[in-house]
Formats: C-alpha cells, structure tokens, sequence
C-alpha cells in the first residue's frame, strides 16, 4: 500500500506546475500546523546540509533530548527520512499519514507530502527538537512553513539546479537565503551578499563557525567543515562544549565517503561542487592504490558531459550497471560515452578482491548509491 501512494505521490510531482508555498502551508493549517508544536533547526546549502543535519541530531540526542530529524534524499527505504531516537518511522505510520494527505489534497507532491508527514509524526511522538533539511533551495522549500526555528544554517553555495535556482552563485545564495528568520540566529561562514542583506533586513544575527577546533572520525576535511557548524549550534543551543567534541568521534554517514571495503569507497558527490571535494579527498589517499576506478550513475536531468569533464581526465570510469527510477539508464549513458564500459556491483567486489591496488570510488547519484546498498543488503 505504501508503494501505491509513494506512486501517486511522484506522479504529482512530475506534472505539478506549481512551486509556490500555497499547497503545503494549506496542508499544514489543516493538520493545525504541527511544525509549530516542538523547537526547530533549519538547515540548508548545496552540499553538507545532510552532514550537518545528522551531525547536530547526534548532539541533541547525545545531550539526552528527543529529538527528531527529517533528511533528503533516502538511501534505501523512505523511512529513513524521518528518524527518531528510537529508529525509523514505522511503514504503516508513513502509509496513514500519506492516505490522510492525500484525502485531503489529491494533488499533493512527494517531498510536500513526505515533510508534512514528517510533522505531524514529530507532533504525534512529542519531540522537542527537529532537526529539517531543506530539500532543494530554500525559499519555496516546502520546509520552509517554518516560521519560528530555534536556529538557522546555511552550509554551502555551489553550483547545482540552476534552472530552479538561478544561474548565478548570488542568485543561488539567495534562495538558500529564503530560510533566513527575523531576529533568529544565522550560522553560517558564507559571504554571499543576498545573506548578508536578507539577515540585516529581518535583524538576524549571523554566527561564524570557521574558527573552532574539531575533529570528527569521518573520512574527508570537507566534514570539518560541516563539524563546525554543527558544533556552533550545538553551542547556541548551549550543550557542553567538550561534550560536543567527544560525541563527534562516534559520529558515523552513510554514503558520504564511506568505506565500504579496504578498497571500494562510496560517496553521495552528485555536483561539481561535492566532485570537487571527492576528488580532493582523493587526491590526498592516491599513493595507496596504484589505479583509480570512479563506478558511476547519474540522475536524470543532469548533465554527464559536464560531468565527465570533471574528472575524465584524472581517472577512470565505469558505469553502474543498476538503474533506479529516478537515474539515467545505464546503457543510454554509455552510449554517450563510448570508451566507458557497464559493471554490475557483483563485478565490483570481484575485481576489488583479487585488484587490492585499485581503489573503487562509487558516486554521483544518491538513488545509484542507494540501488548499490539494497544489492548488498540482499547478498548478506
């Protein structure tokens, strides 16, 4: 049954022609706004705002408050969007606020849907934090009903849906920027003009984080980054400050350059920014392997020329060779690329059994990295 509506939720999507706020914020006044029933921290960016949502989850739950958090995309199962303490939102939980959503409003989108279930289950299981991760943008987020979050994030600006977004990296800076509250405290170490002055209009303090020393167990300096953030709102929030230091040693992603094996690494780099910043990271490990293999899939509607360009030259490159709905077929990518072959994930962890000098990198889309996970959850 949750299929079903999961279905008809994504069919919305694909038709809507409408991106305004309207349809969610009248979804939220019929369930009585539940967003307003628990403290909140909005987060937003191009890249990291995953990290930096999971990373400030573990604060608070690790600081002994219930607390909530709501992400995008999933990897395996749509549940895992909306975590809890305890776990996951339970399937049929999910199946009866998807039905009641849809009774209502037949014309409701996915991730609408998806956020103000996320609502009412926060409501309904009483937290009192939770942790929301902008879906795309900012502005016309459907998170974005929030209108009183404890704490704002801004994490990044970078290139990446620009035919929503804007083809400037000011303009991009300032949708994320449509997050931005009056009188609520602002984290971020961006310097884009359109958050400058979209916090001075509504008199919302920033707060820099670049300054503090952490160190987190995860694989990158990027997630510096994204620690110090999460640990400059831990502080606003005031946990204790070397409390904060010694929980992000336990803090573990998936999916975010995440060694799956000694030699295969996955990693959720799914714009030229995140590329970028894989291929840094990867730069810094190259004298251990004697060859380098990017294994990749790519979702619809992005572009693998400018993909490719990235990173063609410095490495090579294969095509996953599973497809989830919302990726490009495996076969018509490799037809564009007629030098790049088709591996299957059985083929990866045969090669990287008997290369142990090859280094494995599977990336570019979360959805392919998510069809790789539910491949090895079914052979163990």
């Amino acid at each position: 049954m949750l299929q079903d509506l999961i279905s008809q939720l994504i069919s919305n999507t694909r038709i809507t022609t409408d991106y305004s706020l309207d349809r969610v914020r009248k979804l939220a006044e019929y369930f009585w706004n539940p967003q307003e029933s628990y403290k909140t921290i909005h987060i937003a960016g191009t890249n990291g705002k995953w990290s930096v949502s999971q990373m400030t989850f573990a604060i608070l739950k690790e600081a002994g408050y219930k607390v909530w958090v709501f992400t995008s995309p999933y990897l395996v199962d749509i549940t895992e969007s909306i975590e809890t303490n305890e776990g996951y939102i339970p399937h049929e939980k999910l199946a009866e606020y998807f039905e009641q959503i849809l009774a209502y409003q037949p014309q409701t989108t996915f991730f609408e849907a998806k956020t103000i279930a996320a609502f009412l289950y926060f409501r309904d299981t009483k937290c009192e934090y939770a942790v929301i991760e902008v879906g795309l943008g900012g502005r016309l987020d459907a998170t974005n009903i929030l209108t009183h979050p404890s704490i704002t994030c801004i994490t990044s600006i970078g290139w990446d849906h620009m035919d929503l977004l804007g083809y400037t990296l000011e303009a991009i800076a300032g949708e994320k920027a449509g997050i931005i509250k009056s009188w609520i405290p602002l984290v971020t170490d961006c310097d884009f003009h359109s958050i400058q002055n979209r916090a001075e209009i509504l008199n919302a303090p920033i707060i820099r984080s670049y300054q503090w020393d952490v160190q987190v167990n995860l694989a990158g300096a990027h997630q510096i980054t994204n620690a110090q953030l999460a640990y400059q709102i831990g502080l606003l929030l005031k946990i204790e400050a070397e409390n904060i230091k010694k929980w992000f040693l336990h803090v573990t992603h998936r999916g975010r350059c995440e060694w799956i094996a000694q030699n295969i690494l996955v990693d959720g780099a799914h714009n030229l920014d995140g590329i970028t910043v894989l291929a840094k990271y990867i730069a810094s490990i190259r004298d251990r392997f004697d060859h380098i293999e990017f294994v990749v899939s790519l979702k619809d509607g992005k572009d693998p020329q400018e993909m490719f360009a990235q990173l063609a030259p410095l490495w090579d490159f294969r095509i996953l060779g599973i497809q989830h709905k919302l990726t490009m077929d495996p076969i018509l990518l490799s037809s564009q690329f007629w030098w790049v072959n088709i591996i299957n994930p059985e083929a990866i962890h045969r090669e990287a059994l008997w290369a142990k000098n090859t280094l494995f990198v599977i990336c570019w889309s979360l959805y392919g990295i998510g069809e790789y996970y539910q491949w090895m959850y079914k052979k163990q």
